[in-house]
């Protein structure tokens, strides 16, 4: 499927450096050069949690000041934390249901995603000094990150997209045409299951190194699926137990709360949220490391 789909793209973007040879979309690739790597599911699995824990100040001194520029944005936008409770309770935040505008407030929160992804990874798996100056400069890693990050978050929507379709589509009384139409949809259902394969691709793009062969990665992970699908998976039960705590905590002062408590809460919220991608940035890492431990630094951007 994969082999399909890369010469069908070679067809139409021949000209492309990735699909020159050593591009990242280069279907001229040994698969029998390439031996499939097995992930440790411990590892993968509690190293991520274990990383964030061991680097809890670096995490604070990054994350306050992204958390603090993603609230200062979100509150005057009127998409604050507070506004997801104002279908049940008066609340005094200013909320807006533009989508216009908050499709320009998730752009830039994934933006300052990137940047602290980025600067993280630099302290915690290079060894880099932290310095508070570095969180104004944005390099072209943080650009590339921040697209692979909407491009990660609009694949993994596309099952929602599916189901959404189908259920409000009326069935067409043509069978043929009903099941090539459904046939069609399910492949929304299965495409987060393939990209979950390609997910140490963002490491390369946060170190600023050359993205090897997709053709590789997919060769090198197999049998990781479901490892990695666990690992991924108990981030996901993790974060919902906090936030559900957190929505939970906040819903008894929802209701006319002031100006501390709307900014606390958005505060606390950003400040989680970036802990859960933390853990993810380091699943991806890490993946990146054992996948590719054979040629560390054959990847390097000259």
């Amino acid at each position: 499927m994969l082999e399909k789909l890369l010469a069908k793209l070679r067809e139409h973007f021949s000209e492309c450096p990735c699909f020159k040879e050593g591009g990242c979309l280069c279907a001229e690739v040994n698969s029998d050069k390439i031996k499939p790597v097995k992930l440790p599911v411990g590892k993968l699995i509690f190293s991520p949690f274990s990383l964030l824990f061991d680097n809890g100040k670096n995490f604070f001194l990054l994350a306050l000041p992204v958390a603090l520029a993603i609230s200062l944005i979100a509150m005057p936008s009127g998409f604050g934390y507070m506004c997801i409770y104002s279908q049940i309770a008066p609340v005094t935040a200013h909320c807006s249901n533009s989508g216009f505008f908050y499709l320009l407030y998730g752009l830039a929160k994934v933006f300052l995603w990137a940047v602290f992804a980025v600067k993280w990874c630099e302290i915690s798996f290079r060894g880099q000094p932290f310095e508070w100056k570095s969180l104004l400069k944005a390099d072209r890693r943080v650009i590339k990150l921040a697209l692979a990050l909407i491009l990660v978050i609009v694949l993994n929507f596309l099952p929602m997209v599916s189901g959404w379709v189908l259920y409000l589509r009326e069935p067409n009384p043509d069978w043929r045409i009903e099941m090539a139409f459904f046939s069609l949809m399910s492949v929304g259902f299965v495409i987060p299951f393939v990209v979950l394969r390609f997910y140490s691709v963002l490491a390369f793009i946060i170190n600023g190194e050359k993205v090897p062969p997709l053709k590789e990665i997919w060769y090198k992970t197999v049998g990781d699926t479901l490892v990695i699908l666990m690992s991924l998976f108990f981030v996901f039960i993790v974060a919902v137990f906090i936030f559900g705590n957190l929505y939970q905590n906040f819903q008894s002062v929802a209701a006319g709360s002031s100006f501390y408590v709307n900014f606390a809460s958005e505060m606390i919220y950003n400040l989680i949220s970036l802990m859960v991608l933390t853990i993810v940035i380091n699943n991806f890492y890490l993946q990146k490391q054992i996948l590719f431990a054979e040629t560390e630094g054959e990847y390097e951007q000259k």
